[in-house]
């Protein structure tokens, strides 16, 4: 997207609820340019959304959803099928070729 906003100037808007700590919108939000305008609001900030909703939400969700959909949060990837530095040490790259070589 940046190569567009080069040539015209414009803006770019990012509206996303945080989806863990990865991704595009992550990135952007924690390492994006440092004049850029970050708005966050959690919905407990919103009078439209009832308290009880809210209160309700969080027990059908669970906590770390609720946090990650309502307040806004980057919450650990802790859905995955393996820790993330344990897949990393089991893969190497050989010296010699251009691919992954599983020990």
């Amino acid at each position: 997207m940046r190569p567009v906003l080069v040539v015209s100037g414009g803006d770019i808007w990012l509206i996303s609820t945080p989806f863990g700590r990865r991704g595009f919108f992550y990135h952007a939000w924690v390492d994006g340019c440092p004049s850029w305008r970050r708005i966050k609001v959690p919905a407990p900030d919103c009078p439209r959304i009832l308290a009880a909703n809210l209160a309700r939400d969080r027990r059908v969700m669970g906590d770390r959803w609720f946090r990650q959909e309502y307040l806004c949060e980057f919450a650990a990837n802790d859905e995955t099928l393996f820790p993330r530095n344990s897949s990393a040490r089991q893969l190497n790259m050989t010296s010699n070729h251009s691919f992954l070589r599983i020990i």
